[in-house]
């Protein structure tokens, strides 16, 4: 009898933490490149997300070799918010940080907001 007391206070515990999970869908994404004479390319990708509750921003990976071949990373939120790079991200809205990452670079974008859609624009180059 304590066991299954025990079992079901811990599933009660539990079940706020998994109720305040977000769950989105990219519910629309788009690609557009310019390759440049060079033969570098400028990227530009724009991703709607569906968000079902609030949330604090974006996740997104470019993959590419190396490092080194990416300049120009920028990013636009919902259209016209141009967001700033950081080190490191302290709760600043509209800024993002990046980080290297087996076969590309990771950003993780501050920019909370609502249930609904958000568009999340990166532009950047590739050598």
């Amino acid at each position: 009898m304590k066991k299954t007391v025990l079992w079901l206070l811990l599933l009660v515990l539990a079940l706020p933490i998994s109720a305040h999970a977000v769950s989105y869908e990219i519910a629309d994404y788009r690609m557009e490149i310019e390759v440049l004479k060079d033969g570098s390319g400028r990227f530009e990708e724009t991703l709607v997300y569906d968000f079902d509750s609030s949330h604090n921003g974006f996740l997104a990976t470019i993959r590419h070799e190396d490092m080194t071949q990416m300049t120009g990373l920028a990013l636009v939120a919902d259209g016209s918010v141009p967001m700033q790079l950081v080190e490191n991200l302290n709760g600043e809205p509209y800024t993002y940080a990046v980080e290297a990452v087996d076969g590309g670079t990771a950003i993780q974008a501050y920019a909370p907001g609502g249930k609904g859609t958000r568009t999340l624009t990166i532009r950047y180059s590739i050598c």
